[in-house]
């Protein structure tokens, strides 16, 4: 997975639209969780109170497709199909 979708829609749709991804055999994850966010970093000294609005709102509401070098065109023009079909009851 190295493409992503970013949802821009003032609504977030964003996980409707994964569900119905997967539910067609499209296979995504959630977008990065913000590094200000981790945990761990925060615990390492990094980003005290830092604010990254774009980071967190990008977060909530992107999410990765299918990619890489060996996927087929028909696979590409497959999951771009889906995503348009779907995007066309959320915008």
């Amino acid at each position: 997975m190295g493409l992503w979708y970013f949802n821009k829609n003032k609504k977030n749709y964003t996980n409707n639209i994964v569900k119905e991804l997967n539910s067609k055999g499209i296979g995504t994850r959630p977008f990065f969780y913000p590094m200000h966010k981790q945990p761990i970093l925060k615990k390492l000294g990094f980003f005290k109170n830092d604010k990254h609005p774009n980071s967190e709102y990008m977060s909530k509401r992107g999410f990765y497709l299918p990619a890489g070098l060996g996927m087929k065109i028909e696979n590409i023009d497959i999951v771009a199909n889906q995503l348009k079909k779907i995007m066309q009851k959320y915008n």
